[in-house]
Order: structure tokens, then C-alpha cells, then sequence
């Protein structure tokens, strides 16, 4: 078995009770895709979905593991300042 990109929404919506990623979230994938690595930091609203870019961290980390992403760093740290 084998995934690819396309996958992402069903993924996400299979590890969040249906809901749809938003569109930031989509975009983020793809330019860590593209560019290879995440960026340095990710502004969002409160109640955006910032949460989930550990679902998007688990998404590219399988992805890399069948040769379908670059190869990205294991472990994610997510940092709120308060």
C-alpha cells in the first residue's frame, strides 16, 4: 500500500470526526512539500486549527517513510507563547 498527496484530506478527516482541513492547513503541506521543510514559525487565530499540524507532521512523516516526501526532521516541536 502506498500514499500520496491526495490522500491528505481523507487522512485528516479520518483523525478529526469528518471535519476537512482548512485551507491554510492544505497549503502548509503542500509548501513543506515543496520547499522540503517546515517553516520557522506558523501564525494562525485562535480556533484556526493550529493543533493539527501535528496531524499534518504524521501525514508527512508517513509519506517520507514510502518515498513520497522529502525526508523531514522525526520529531515535531509545537511551541504556544502565553
Amino acid at each position: 500500500m502506498s500514499i500520496t498527496e491526495a490522500d491528505f484530506t481523507r487522512f485528516f478527516a479520518a483523525v478529526n470526526d469528518g471535519h476537512r482541513p482548512f485551507p491554510w492547513q492544505e497549503r502548509l503541506l503542500r509548501t513543506i512539500l515543496s520547499v522540503g521543510h517546515w517553516p520557522t514559525s506558523i501564525t494562525a487565530p485562535t480556533g484556526s486549527g493550529k493543533s493539527a499540524v501535528v496531524d499534518i507532521h504524521i501525514f508527512l512523516t508517513a509519506l517520507s517513510a514510502v518515498g513520497n516526501a522529502p525526508r523531514l526532521p522525526r520529531r515535531l516541536c509545537v511551541v504556544v507563547g502565553r
